[in-house]
């Protein structure tokens, strides 16, 4: 519009400098109708493609309407192992790190990971985020966690940023960062970095578990008790969500994804018949 509002004042300008010109004359007669019209082709092309390109998109099934997946900062022994059971699950889940090792475990795992710091340009403005709409930040360091929660906000939405509890969380509020700048707090009960890599290295697994009117939270927890940590839910439809912190009440037909330690006692081995039926069913 600037450019043609010059152009039209120029042409204008000739006109009035050589009245002689017919062509001069005739161009500055509609010099006026340049600005709007270009206006109006501006907004017609950014109001069609804006309505039009993420239909078209999801219809060549090039991005999810609703997408659910998960971007793990970090690429820990205790985050592969979660990852790889949402995966076998079905779901997409894309692993940063910026230790060559822990990537290259990942990829070995099965599980797309890419080198990269979660706070770089990189990660911003290369990386593909298509079918992820989680980030759930779980770095040993609580201030990247922090940071990186902030910072995907605006993809992914206040309400889809986590980070695990971070280890200050308890601390005085002036060596603890302030929890405005945090994201939400995710896995029921609240563990922290060194609580998960610990339950891993006891050798908690993933474990998938449908929860009906047959097999209830309860069964669940008197089956498991202190060896299991809930991390997410899935609804009927497979829509994938972190687990607050909080202890929220999780009920109805909903599949839990949780870390298992798994029990062989007689009285936990007769609740799990109970629990792999219901879920086999």
């Amino acid at each position: 519009p600037a450019v043609t509002s010059v152009f039209a004042l120029q042409i204008t300008g000739a006109a009035k400098i050589n009245p002689e010109n017919e062509t001069y004359v005739a161009l500055a007669g509609e010099a006026g109708e340049l600005v709007p019209l270009v206006f109006i082709v501006i907004l017609g092309t950014v109001t069609f493609y804006g309505l039009l390109a993420a239909p078209l998109a999801r219809r060549l099934g090039l991005s999810d309407a609703n997408p659910t997946g998960v971007l793990f900062a970090g690429a820990e022994p205790w985050i592969r192992v979660v990852a790889k059971g949402l995966v076998e699950k079905g779901h997409h889940c894309l692993l940063l790190d910026t230790r060559f090792e822990k990537v290259s475990a990942a990829r070995l795992d099965g599980l797309q990971a890419v080198r990269a710091n979660i706070l770089s340009e990189y990660a911003e403005e290369e990386i593909d985020f298509a079918g992820l709409g989680h980030l759930v930040a779980a770095t040993p360091n609580n201030e990247v966690n922090s940071l990186a929660a902030r910072e995907f906000q605006h993809r992914f939405g206040k309400a889809n940023v986590w980070q695990i509890t971070p280890s200050d969380v308890d601390f005085h509020h002036q060596k603890a960062v302030a929890n405005h700048m945090r994201g939400r707090f995710c896995f029921l009960g609240g563990p922290r970095f060194s609580d998960l890599s610990s339950f891993v290295g006891k050798g908690a697994e993933m474990k998938s578990t449908l929860l009906t009117d047959v097999f209830t939270m309860e069964d669940f927890k008197t089956a498991h008790g202190d060896n299991a940590i809930i991390l997410f839910t899935e609804t009927e439809d497979g829509k994938l969500n972190p687990v607050l912190s909080e202890d929220e009440k999780i009920e109805g037909s909903i599949t839990i994804h949780s870390l298992v330690i798994e029990q062989d006692d007689p009285e936990t081995k007769a609740l799990k018949k109970k629990e792999v039926s219901e879920g086999k069913s």
